[in-house]
């Protein structure tokens, strides 16, 4: 059947025959059967015999889509370039190329569309003022990629002007606050009220923000609601994992699993599962990657699928169809989550570990594994999930591999003399509250510094000029440049 709609419509596009709304049913009934490459095939066909039509820039912004959806970024570029060239005024083409330019590594190009877009956007209307706020949230999320926060913020704060109630807008100029050790980090305006701040925060970042665990519970559950809702086709009932045949099936969903911070501390789990007993299932959805620990990943699972490129709902049924007994999610509320797929419920058991130990507040987060000292047993009632206890939650690598070069104080910039008070963790985790308390303490130690994990230039300026106006020289604090993990474990 859809062979022959195919053809028909082929037929028709060459005789000039086929009309625009006909042309994109005839897509979309095409793809909703799985035929990619029969739209792909149809589009072309369309604009090569149909280039002088009016709506030609319309189709030829449709054929972009599905040629960036298969990856063929230089056709895509060529299609809406054409499609910008044929109507200067159709915004979505610039904001597509500039995503198409982002992908292919030339995040200044992109930019550079979607400013163009803003300059064109004139008139007040509905879609100038949807198509100007895309424009300018695509460019502060490429300006922050290229560690240019100010204009990114910049950009999203003209966003938040045009529409407050854009909750992901919110969540990302906080975060990128708290990056740039900007404190107030929550800083409310006429247009955009602390109100709304409040409720546009993310898990993670109210988990930098407050300690309060009532109102982390409350973020959770308010984000859980608004961004990640119950799925169209959640599975309610598991036959392949419920058979319970042979050895349980364990599957670890994350973005991690590569050189990073989850990936270090996970190096040796999934080899020191018992075979006879266990078999190991892992899902990427992170950045593509093809470093050494991922590869080390790759080879000491059972099984490892790739899930980058698949939709939520497809990424969830291959976790079904597998048979998942136990989907352990490694990311939680963190960058480059899946949490639509988790939110299909693949697997009849569903436990959250390792990369957020908050609570999920989720209806589909069944446990949360942690230890006395990230969940104190008084602060249950404040989770969701049911807690297990291990002595020690988080796994470290034994075998772990330390640079043998020289290392000393003064290749690290650090007094040979001093006392040397140290946090490597990111700075978007330090709060003014915190950092004035060190400040205290370098205070009252005179012959000490304080060595912390570079960020931006302007958060480490930030830092030292937020030490100098409270009578601590600069030069006091000292920032560790990022190194490889064996070199950065040595020093």
């Amino acid at each position: 059947m859809a062979t022959d709609l195919l053809s028909t419509a082929l037929i028709q596009a060459m005789a000039r025959n086929l009309s625009v709304s006909d042309l994109i049913r005839t897509a979309d009934t095409l793809k909703s059967n799985g035929q990619a490459q029969s739209v792909e095939r149809l589009y072309s066909t369309w604009i090569q015999h149909n280039q002088d039509h009016p709506l030609a820039y319309a189709v030829l912004f449709n054929h972009s889509v599905v040629l960036t959806d298969a990856g063929r970024l230089d056709e895509a570029q060529q299609g809406l370039e054409k499609a910008i060239a044929l109507n200067p005024d159709f915004m979505p083409a610039y904001i597509n190329l500039g995503r198409v330019y982002e992908r292919k590594g030339s995040a200044g190009l992109a930019v550079v569309q979607w400013s163009m877009a803003i300059a064109r956007m004139s008139a007040v209307h509905g879609a100038s003022v949807e198509h100007k706020t895309t424009a300018l949230n695509q460019s502060a999320r490429a300006l922050e990629h290229a560690s240019q926060d100010e204009s990114a913020e910049d950009m999203l704060r003209q966003s938040l002007e045009i529409d407050p109630h854009q909750r992901e807008v919110v969540q990302h100029l906080i975060a990128l606050r708290q990056r740039q050790c900007k404190w107030p980090v929550v800083e409310p305006n006429d247009r955009v009220k602390r109100e709304l701040f409040m409720e546009g925060i993310s898990p993670l970042s109210i988990a930098a923000y407050t300690d309060d665990p009532l109102f982390q519970l409350a973020v959770a559950t308010h984000y859980n609601r608004m961004d990640v809702p119950n799925q169209p086709g959640t599975y309610f009932s598991w036959p392949r994992a419920e058979k319970k045949d042979g050895r349980l099936r364990i599957g670890y969903l994350s973005s991690d699993l590569r050189e990073h911070a989850v990936g270090y501390l996970m190096t040796e789990i999934f080899k020191l599962h018992n075979r006879q007993q266990f078999e190991i299932f892992a899902y990427y959805c992170g950045p593509a990657s093809k470093d050494a620990l991922q590869k080390y990943f790759q080879d000491t699972v059972d099984h490892w699928t790739d899930i980058r490129e698949m939709d939520d709902a497809a990424a969830a049924r291959r976790i079904h169809e597998d048979g998942v007994q136990i989907l352990v999610d490694l990311n939680g509320y963190t960058r480059e989550a899946r949490l639509k797929v988790v939110a299909h419920r693949p697997a009849p058991v569903i436990v959250n570990w390792l990369g957020f130990p908050g609570t999920m507040a989720s209806p589909y987060h069944h446990y949360i594994v942690a230890d006395d000292w990230i969940i104190p047993p008084e602060s249950e009632l404040y989770y969701s999930e049911k807690v297990l206890r291990l002595p020690c939650y988080q796994p470290n690598n034994r075998v772990r591999k330390l640079s043998e070069l020289p290392v000393s104080r003064e290749k690290a910039h650090l007094p040979e003399a001093a006392m040397v008070y140290c946090c490597f963790n990111g700075v978007h985790k330090l709060t003014n509250f915190t950092y004035e308390r060190w400040l205290m303490i370098l205070e009252r130690v005179p012959d000490s510094v304080l060595w912390l994990l570079s960020s931006t230039d302007g958060a480490d300026r930030r830092l030292r000029e937020f030490a100098e106006k409270r009578g601590i020289d600069g030069e006091r604090i000292v920032f560790a440049e990022k190194l490889a993990n064996p070199f950065h474990l040595a020093r």
